[in-house]
């Protein structure tokens, strides 16, 4: 696109849409925060590119920051007013969202600009007073509590940056320690493909009970990069590193003869410096951007801008008009899946699991493999056909859950009780003993495991778990069940 235009044209075009798209989620977004609804909005949803989730604002309005910079240098002087209170109530919005990433991207980002603007534009240092004045009252207007979302202090907020106690904190940092000992054991490798929410478990297994055992928070490394690295191997992280660093370069370099190329390296750099300590890649909006600015930071050197090139707009209109429909019916298909679900899980609400497992089998598990929360959609087919007493198909889905989720808690109870359900209840006692070696506070596999153990006459065993038991959750409603065995009156 940038050959069919001139340069600054291109530029011009781009950075006003994107002016104008960001605007508007600003406005929204900021009406939110103070419980004034324009459209329905979720405030806490799992990630995805959605205005009412606080890290797509912020992954998104904030690399579209520098594109306000770029539209001030080529936008009529008229349009100034209206591109100030815009830029105002994005980065106002984007303060609101209290986002901890989003503050060190903007301190980072923020930092680089006046150090590049000092440097290179000292003599038109009265054109820097109306950014600071906007980045000023931003702040200031910013400080106002919050009356919708998830956090509304600032001061809390930026305080909780480096307190390792803040819980928040805490799981991060457990989820990189864990990403690190995937790396560690897999470095060339990777634990595979989406498996991060599946492997964590393993280093993490005393954090799991029977109150949190489903509402966890390890959906992802929040760390786009480790995560990455933990899944894929050491070359992957490699190739994004270089990908990166080669756009970042080009741009930079550029911005020596023109600096609407330092505000593009400024906004992919903020994608960037999200990547290391937030999952921006789990949202399409996070992608948007980065790839307008790797494709500006890729079309070839050579083209004088001065001039259209030929290009063949029928030979263009056909690419462009195939890869929409390569993605509009990949994406038709996956919403297909996704709506198959919601109906599925409605189902399950209501226990009826024969319309339950059929809304399941048309589900594509190549394009929706888990649901929002990590959670495998052959796990959901394991539960319908154990209730259908298919007990030869809810074990082969368990073991499918496993395969993509090998450390999930649920999963591996469930497959201990197929295997008691087929009666196999040696293997059962095996994988019940794993369970327990895994999570020992998770106690309802544990209660499973006393019964495993009587069915193989284990009652020693038996009555030694039971006592065990007794001791961590004395008031246990399952234990009742067993204390006419074990302590007969």
């Amino acid at each position: 696109m940038i050959h069919l235009f001139r340069e600054e044209k291109f530029l011009k075009i781009i950075s006003t849409a994107i002016v104008i798209t960001s605007g508007l989620f600003g406005i929204i977004g900021l009406l939110e925060v103070f419980e004034i609804k324009v459209i329905p909005l979720p405030t806490i949803i799992p990630p995805g590119s959605t205005l009412g989730h606080r890290s797509f604002a912020a992954e998104y309005l904030l690399p579209a920051l520098p594109f306000f910079l770029i539209a001030k240098e080529l936008i009529k002087k008229d349009y100034y007013p209206l591109l100030i209170i815009s830029a105002f109530i994005n980065l106002s919005f984007i303060l609101f969202t209290r986002s901890r990433s989003a503050i060190l991207a903007l301190g980072i980002i923020a930092s680089l600009y006046f150090i590049y603007f000092f440097i290179q534009r000292k003599k038109e240092i009265k054109k820097l007073l109306p950014i600071a004045a906007v980045v000023l009252l931003a702040f200031i207007f910013s400080l106002l509590p919050a009356k919708g979302g998830e956090r509304t202090d600032l001061k809390e907020t930026a305080e909780s940056l480096l307190d390792t106690k803040f819980k928040s904190n805490r799981l991060r940092i457990t989820f990189w320690d864990a990403s690190l000992k995937m790396i560690s054991e897999n470095f060339f490798t990777g634990v595979g493909l989406y498996k991060w929410s599946g492997t964590y478990p393993k280093y993490y297994g005393k954090e799991f009970n029977d109150q949190n055992v489903i509402k966890v928070h390890s959906i992802h490394a929040h760390s786009d990069f480790l995560e990455l690295f933990a899944e894929n191997g050491f070359f992957a992280p490699l190739f994004y590193l270089l990908l990166l660093l080669t756009i970042l370069i080009i741009l930079y370099s550029r911005s020596k003869n023109n600096q609407l190329y330092f505000y593009i390296f400024i906004s992919v750099l903020a994608t960037g410096i999200f990547s290391l300590v937030a999952f921006p890649f789990y949202k399409f909006s996070s992608h948007f951007l980065l790839s307008v600015g790797t494709g500006i930071a890729l079309h070839s050197k050579n083209v004088n801008s001065s001039k259209a090139i030929n290009v063949s707009l029928k030979k263009l209109m056909w690419f462009l008009g195939i890869l929409l429909l390569i993605t509009s019916i990949t994406s038709i298909l996956k919403m297909k899946s996704e709506f198959d679900f919601i109906r599925s899980v409605q189902y399950l609400r209501v226990k009826n699991y024969s319309m339950m497992n059929q809304e399941l089998e048309k589900i594509s598990n190549v394009l929706f493999p888990f649901d929002a929360s990590k959670q495998p959609v052959d796990y959901y087919r394991g539960i319908a056909n154990y209730y259908l007493g298919n007990n030869d198909v809810a074990m082969k889905s368990n073991l499918d859950a496993e395969k993509v989720a090998p450390y999930n808690p649920i999963v591996l109870q469930n497959i201990a009780g197929s295997y008691q359900s087929l009666g196999n209840y040696k293997k059962s006692v095996e994988m019940f003993e794993r369970v327990k070696k895994l999570f020992p506070h998770y106690i309802n596999p544990q209660i499973n495991l006393i019964h495993a153990y009587l069915q193989i006459g284990e009652f020693e065993k038996s009555r030694k778990l039971f006592e065990s038991i007794k001791k961590k959750e004395p008031n246990h409603p399952r234990l009742q069940e067993f204390r006419d065995k074990f302590h007969p009156e």
